[in-house]
């Protein structure tokens, strides 16, 4: 899985709660493959991503395919 979809399960370890979901992709032009994410966590906040922090971050660890960084 190379490109992330709303709705991926989404881990980020650098947080005190890691676990969230992608809610929004935006592309700012047609060359690019997703330059900013929106991931809502599961305590309620959000944080955008640029998409090359992600890029080849896919892992299925968890049993359930998902982005982890």
């Amino acid at each position: 899985m190379d490109t992330p979809r709303v709705g991926d399960p989404f881990w980020d370890s650098h947080r005190k709660q890691a676990n969230g979901y992608i809610k929004k992709i935006i592309k700012d032009d047609e060359d690019a493959e997703y330059p900013e994410i929106l991931v809502y966590f599961y305590d309620g906040t959000h944080e955008w991503y640029d998409g090359d922090q992600i890029q080849d971050c896919y892992t299925l660890r968890y049993g359930v395919g998902g982005w982890e960084i």
